[in-house]
């Protein structure tokens, strides 16, 4: 039997695919220690896909040093930006891929989306783009933005025929809480999009809390003015092959203080991996989802596999 459940378990973790979305921030802060933390998530958890937003030269620099972030295949930085996006695939899951950036045409921020075609070997390709959206009080841009990455992933899946469709990042949709009270921005998704916290996500969601990330109160002016607790950071998705399985928030817990000498009063002040919270999704393959020869013959290997074997007996 425990044959059986190691095997069942085997199958049920190669139809997963786990995505992680993080702003990294991009103060200078504990620069080196927080990217080290956030390398120490991705080693964790393992992701297939990681989406970053906030990233500097110096913080790649630093975040890329971590050994986690070499079993990863990662875009290429823009020409000529201060801080972008960046998306990165495991190596040993999927190969080669296909990515473009395409800037958006609303807005002042030079934000952009930056997409992929993933082709896991033996699962249903997928379209995965992540995003930053305009800041602060422009939503009527963010809405626009959303507009153009919903349109040009849609255009992609076409192309592609990729079915399954992840727009992550940091939205900057204001859902929360404010000192001044709640805060509900209404966003427009097209037809047979979801948000994936709304499906399978648990309380309420904020991945920017000036409350109980204490950092941020100590070092956000605004954040802490305000008391914000919002939902900046989402996965919006279309999928057909694929389902949305789990949703965990990552990066919640302080970090210990640096209590070296010499190190400043700053520094000897607990801090996190970010301002904001990461976001890890889990999706699973359904049961109707169409697969490859390959996969198809992972599953009778397997199915082979549990008829031959014989239980175990314990005394």
């Amino acid at each position: 039997y425990l044959l059986y459940a190691r095997v069942f378990s085997t199958l049920f973790w190669a139809m997963q695919i786990k995505l992680l979305t993080y702003n990294i921030w991009f103060s200078d802060h504990a620069m080196v220690r927080r990217m080290h933390a956030i390398g120490d998530l991705v080693a964790l958890h393992t992701p297939h896909i990681v989406a970053l937003q906030e990233v500097t030269e110096e913080h790649w620099t630093a975040l890329s040093a971590h050994p986690s972030l070499a079993t990863y295949e990662w875009s290429s930085p823009p020409a000529q930006e201060s801080y972008y996006t960046m998306l990165g695939s495991l190596k040993s899951w999927a190969g080669p891929r296909e990515e473009r950036r395409q800037q958006y045409s609303a807005g002042l921020m030079g934000r952009d989306l930056l997409s992929a075609v993933l082709k896991p070997a033996g699962l249903p390709p997928l379209v995965v783009g992540t995003t930053h959206l305009e800041s602060l009080n422009m939503a009527s841009t963010r809405s626009e933005q959303i507009v153009e990455a919903t349109s040009w992933l849609t255009a992609t899946s076409n192309a592609s025929k990729a079915k399954d469709v992840i727009l992550c990042g940091d939205t900057n949709v204001e859902t929360g809480s404010k000192k001044s009270g709640a805060v509900e921005e209404k966003v427009r998704l097209p037809a047979s999009w979801q948000d994936a916290w709304e499906v399978c996500g648990s309380g309420p969601g904020w991945t920017f809390d000036a409350i109980d990330n204490r950092m941020v109160g100590r070092l956000d002016g605004w954040g802490h003015a305000n008391q914000a607790r919002l939902r900046y950071d989402r996965f919006w998705t279309r999928l057909t092959s694929y389902q949305c399985l789990a949703m965990e928030i990552l990066g919640t817990v302080p970090l210990p203080s640096d209590g070296s000498e010499g190190a400043s009063e700053d520094e000897q002040e607990e801090f996190w991996p970010s301002d904001h919270y990461g976001l890890l999704l889990t999706l699973a393959t359904r049961d109707d989802a169409v697969v490859t020869s390959t996969d198809q013959g992972r599953k009778s290997d397997i199915a082979s596999a549990t008829h031959s074997a014989k239980p175990c007996v314990t005394s």
